[in-house]
This record gives structure tokens, C-alpha cells and sequence, in this order.
């Protein structure tokens, strides 16, 4: 699988909306696209930074660290993606009602979601430098207080250091690497997706990451895990 195959198949819901949305999952209900999760948002559109934020501070970070609950993914990218976040899928709330804004896919939200995703990306790749860390720093973070923006960081879960660890080094037979990036990508995405952890693993073992730097194949790795479907989209 190609690197623009890959893409077409992580990004290609993105140009769907509304009813479209059901047309690009095999076997799907005509009304899925109208319908709604149970978190109000509407199946097959962003999830937005509270979700987003949830499912990483749950699946990758230590739940007993202070800097856990305060995590929030769009600040990672400056100031002027943070201002730009109600693009990123937020609940606006107008006197007693509230209305999730934001979250249909669309060129402009999902470029500020690449800026954001790409800088959580390079700071998950840093920690290839510092082998046997559970610390994570994201530079360039935008605080109220803060000119030029500072860095912050986070800390691992113990169960997932180990499984990024594997991936910077990528030690082993093909067979090995593949099993590296499937436990990275089923602790990043989801346990029930055989079809989609098998391509990535087939893409990231393949010769253009096997033998890459540790930091560039973790970066790549998980902007392609965030900006999946199956991350990033209500289902």
C-alpha cells in the first residue's frame, strides 16, 4: 500500500457530510448519517476536542499525573489555532440551549486538526530521544500568560510506554515490527479493527518507515492513528 493509498483511505470520509457520510461505510444504514451518538454528536462528524481530549487523556496518559485532566489537544498547535478551536468541534451553549458547532468535516477543520494533530505528533515522537521515559513535552503550547508560547507536558501510562518504545526502535523481523505498530495502533484507536491495524502495520513496516529515525516513525504513526475515521469520527 502506497503512501497516497494510505492517505485516500485514512482521509476519504472527510469529504463527506450529512447522508454522504453512510455512503462511505460498507454495509451502512441509509439513516445512519442523520443519526446521532450518545454523546448528541452526529455519527460521521469530528468528535470535537472534549472527546478527542477524553479518549487521549484515558488511553494514553497516567490517570494519577496532574497534567492528565488538563490536557487539551488544541492548544498543542499555538495561539491562533486555539482561537480558532469552535472549528474543531465545541458545545456552544446560548442561554439554556447548547448545540455541538463545528464538528461537520470540512477542508478548513481538518487542516486545524492536522496542525493540532501534527503538533501532538512531535511531541509522542520525542519521546523516542529519551528512551525508558514516561514524560512527554509538547513545545510551543499557547498560554494566557505566555509570549512566546511555552512548553507543557504529560505523562505516559505505563502500559502504553512500553508499546511507543517498541516502535522507536523497531527491533526485530518483519513480523516483530508488525506486531510493534499493531499494539501502538489498538492502544491509540480502537481493539476490534483486524482490516485497518493490518494496513497500518503493513505501511509502517514497509521500507519507507522500517528504516526511518524512531521520532519520524512515531510522528507519522500517530498522525496517521489521529486523523483515522475511527478516531476522529463519531460512529
Amino acid at each position: 500500500m502506497s503512501r497516497l493509498e494510505l492517505k485516500c483511505v485514512w482521509l476519504s470520509v472527510f469529504v463527506c457530510s450529512g447522508m454522504a457520510v453512510a455512503g462511505c461505510q460498507k454495509g451502512a444504514d441509509e439513516s445512519l448519517g442523520t443519526s446521532e451518538s450518545a454523546a448528541g454528536i452526529p455519527v460521521g462528524d469530528i468528535r470535537g476536542t472534549e472527546l478527542v481530549n477524553k479518549s487521549l487523556q484515558r488511553r494514553l496518559f497516567d490517570p494519577q499525573a496532574p497534567t492528565t485532566q488538563s490536557f487539551a489537544i488544541e492548544k498543542l498547535a499555538g495561539r491562533d489555532v486555539e482561537q480558532l478551536r469552535a472549528f474543531l468541534g465545541q458545545w456552544v451553549t446560548a442561554g439554556t440551549q447548547s448545540k455541538f458547532q463545528g464538528g461537520e468535516p470540512n477542508p478548513f477543520g481538518l487542516v486545524l486538526w492536522h496542525q493540532a494533530i501534527a503538533a501532538f505528533a512531535r511531541g509522542m515522537g520525542g519521546v523516542c530521544d529519551t528512551p525508558g521515559t514516561l514524560d512527554v513535552t509538547f513545545p510551543g503550547v499557547s498560554t494566557a500568560d505566555a509570549s512566546p508560547p511555552v512548553a507543557t507536558t504529560a505523562k505516559l501510562h505505563r502500559n502504553v510506554a512500553p508499546k511507543i518504545a517498541k516502535v522507536c526502535t523497531f527491533q526485530g523481523d518483519d513480523a516483530a515490527k508488525k506486531e510493534a505498530a499493531r499494539a501502538l495502533f489498538h492502544a491509540v484507536v480502537d481493539d476490534e479493527l483486524p482490516d485497518e491495524d493490518a494496513a497500518f502495520a503493513d505501511f509502517f513496516a514497509g521500507p519507507e518507515y522500517a528504516q526511518a529515525p524512531g521520532k519520524k516513525r512515531v510522528e507519522a504513526m500517530f498522525v496517521a492513528m489521529l486523523l483515522h475515521p475511527h478516531f476522529l469520527l463519531t460512529r
